[in-house]
């Protein structure tokens, strides 16, 4: 009879060291494959897509979606997305206009624009879901309808030219470069770099995760859950401000109806870095890519002739598939 030959160790499925080797990536990994080979395709196939020309535009234009993504990546490893950040959006732009207006000097226009912005997501928004104990989704999505009408009515909902006070740092911080670079992604990044820092580094940034993990086990622990999301729902909204004033001083306009549809880019880029949406882990860094891929879609369609109205249906569909990423992540 043969002797079995006994190794001590238990058999491996087939594929098993493949999976560990690709769950070991960051999740951030797969944007940025996806990204350099979306680089690649419209590098050879638009002889436009690397000019110098182009991409400081797309630079210039993703800046304000990045700022806002900022802030939406701390929501969501908080395990909240907030709907109404495109109003706001409008709503920050119309404060700046009436507050340029006024004769005040530029920085302050610009702080109390941002101030604003982050009080108004904060003090309703973050109130409402952090100490009341509403519904993030039902909130937001009030606020968004609520934000939107109030920026509509200073101007029945047409858009108007900027006030001149403040116009100089405004119109510096949304047109201006810097290095080669534009400014209003300069500022963006650096609030991209700032956030990391606090989220990885701080004990703030440690409580976010510990709520949006596991919130009975973070009260339990003696954190502040209530004004953990107050707070975060403000920061969130100074990123909006931040993102009106480029936004605005990139068109010196002041328009009711910016920002439509900005949230759908800002969670779509979110969700595809990495970040998970049931909260507890937010990645910057898979922010960064993520935003970029879907920028650098956004601005290859127009290359490609593509209508404008079609951008909505890709971010949708990116969207979707940036949330069933993450459930085969899960799964996996």
């Amino acid at each position: 009879m043969a002797a079995t030959k006994i190794t001590g160790e238990p058999s491996r499925p087939r594929g098993a060291g493949a999976r560990a080797r690709l769950s070991a990536l960051p999740p951030w990994a797969g944007i940025v494959v996806a990204t350099a080979c979306l680089v690649v395709v419209l590098s050879l196939s638009q002889s436009l897509f690397l000019t110098e020309r182009n991409l400081q535009t797309l630079f210039t234009g993703l800046s304000p979606v990045l700022l806002m993504a900022a802030g939406a990546t701390m929501l969501i490893t908080l395990g909240y997305v907030d709907l109404s950040i495109g109003s706001l959006m409008a709503l920050a732009i119309i404060v700046l206009s009436g507050l340029m207006g006024t004769g005040l000097p530029g920085i302050v226009v610009v702080v109390l624009t941002v101030a604003f912005a982050g009080a108004a997501s904060g003090l309703t928004s973050g109130i409402l879901v952090g100490k009341v104990g509403l519904s993030f989704f039902v909130v937001t999505i009030g606020m968004q309808a609520i934000f939107r009408s109030i920026a509509q009515l200073p101007g029945n909902g047409v858009p108007s030219d900027l006030g001149q006070s403040g116009a100089s740092i405004v119109g510096w911080l949304s047109n201006s470069t810097a290095g080669g670079f534009p400014v209003p992604f300069l500022v963006a990044l650096l609030v991209v770099l700032l956030g990391a820092l606090v989220t990885a580094r701080t004990e703030f940034g440690n409580a976010v995760r510990a709520v949006g993990g596991n919130e009975v086990a973070a009260r339990l622990a003696g954190l502040p859950v209530a004004r953990v999301k107050v707070i975060v729902f403000a920061i969130s909204g100074l990123t909006v401000g931040l993102a009106a004033i480029l936004f605005a001083g990139r068109g010196a306009s002041a328009d009711p109806n910016a920002g439509i549809g900005f949230e759908l880019s800002v969670i779509a880029g979110v969700l595809l870095g990495g970040s998970s949406f049931q909260g507890g882990a937010g990645t910057f860094t898979g922010t960064f890519f993520g935003v970029t891929f879907v920028a650098i879609v956004q601005n290859g369609l127009d290359l490609i002739g593509v209508a404008t109205f079609w951008q909505g249906v890709v971010t949708g569909a990116v969207l979707i598939a940036a949330v069933g990423l993450e459930l085969l992540r899960k799964r996996a």
